[in-house]
């Protein structure tokens, strides 16, 4: 618990040498965008994957209003859309942040385990609050994984060396207030907060 502690030479943190999850997860998000790009011939700055069919509803938009709540492949799907370039990179940008200590202390499938329950649940509760809007990003995930670094804090803070202790609770201090700053000063109608909160929470 001193800046003298070191890990077993066989513990799990240090067979980790590579933030794996964090690579797949932005690689496949990265993938997927601008593939969708190139086969729909669609611009960076617009939606890609560009497909209505991977979005999350519950119902679809008006005039329609067709019940599609039997297409559960949505509740996951919506993770991989996103609405432009800068909504991918700020996703993507998160994922590295929040997994930067966690991969340490969490195998690849714990922290891909959560990344999928939070955005399912994330889907859950937006259809919950909001049953007639859309729901697109991973951003759920990112709040999922960042909520999940509490938990392995309280945990593992015994088994952390004194930068990673800085790092998590600095992590919090910065990510909690630059939510708080974009929610009061930058309020934004096609930003799902309370999916964000929620799934923070889930996280945890």
């Amino acid at each position: 618990t001193d800046s003298t502690f070191t890990h077993s030479t066989t513990s799990f943190y240090n067979t980790v040498y590579f933030n794996k999850i964090s690579y797949f997860i932005t690689f496949l998000n990265i993938f997927l965008f601008f593939l969708f790009s190139i086969i729909n011939n669609s611009k960076i700055n617009s939606i890609n994957p560009n497909n209505e069919s991977l979005i999350f509803y519950s119902t679809t938009v008006y005039p329609y209003c067709e019940d599609i709540r039997d297409e559960i492949w949505r509740l996951f799907s919506y993770s991989f859309v996103h609405a432009n370039l800068f909504h991918l990179f700020g996703n993507s940008i998160g994922i590295i942040v929040v997994t930067t200590n966690l991969y340490k202390f969490q195998s690849f499938i714990s922290i891909l385990l959560v990344y999928i329950v939070t955005v399912l649940n994330g889907a859950l509760s937006f259809y919950l609050t909001n049953p007639y809007h859309a729901l697109l990003g991973a951003s759920g995930g990112v709040y999922g994984i960042a909520g999940s670094n509490l938990s392995n804090f309280i945990y593992n803070y015994d088994n952390m060396y004194d930068f990673e202790i800085t790092f998590t609770i600095a992590f919090y201090l910065i990510f909690s207030l630059i939510d708080i700053i974009n929610y009061f000063a930058f309020y934004n109608d096609s930003i799902a907060y309370q999916v964000h909160w929620y799934c923070l929470l889930y996280g945890i």
